[in-house]
């Protein structure tokens, strides 16, 4: 089962009049190596709690949604971009986007820090945040001293 959505012109056209929503796309081609590579780390994203409820994921076959990728200015895949659409007014902005196969690790690292500029990284009141005390912190391998 995916939890990510197949995204046409005209799902993307009715996502630009609905609330204020964070959406990352994965421009992809069946015939495409790197994108199927990555695909799974994508799916894996769809489904980690620091991401669900508050981006939502899609997926564009490049080979039959030419307008939408021309829109978003794919040259070259996998291309990934993450955009905010505005409420009902019929506009997105791009916060963010990648070309080409992704370490996942920097990958999920730079989506994390671009929903945390966006102010859009919500923390509610059930979810559990480890933050070190100073004390537990190594501060060693901040000294110039060998």
């Amino acid at each position: 089962m995916s939890f990510i959505n197949k995204l046409t012109q005209k799902e993307f056209n009715e996502l630009l009049v609905s609330t204020k929503t964070l959406h990352f796309v994965d421009f992809y081609a069946d015939w495409c190596g790197p994108c199927t590579r990555m695909l799974p780390i994508i799916e894996n994203y769809a489904q980690d709690p620091d991401f669900v409820g508050k981006i939502n994921f899609h997926k564009v076959n490049v080979d039959y949604e030419e307008d939408l990728s021309l829109k978003f200015g794919v040259r070259g895949i996998p291309y990934f971009v993450l955009f905010e659409t505005e409420e009902k007014e019929g506009k997105f902005e791009i916060l963010k986007n990648w070309v080409g196969t992704q370490d996942p690790f920097k990958l999920k690292a730079d989506m994390l820090l671009t929903l945390s500029a966006s102010n859009t990284l919500v923390v509610s009141p059930t979810d559990s945040i480890n933050i070190p005390n100073s004390n537990s912190i190594d501060t060693s391998i901040l000294s110039n001293n060998k």
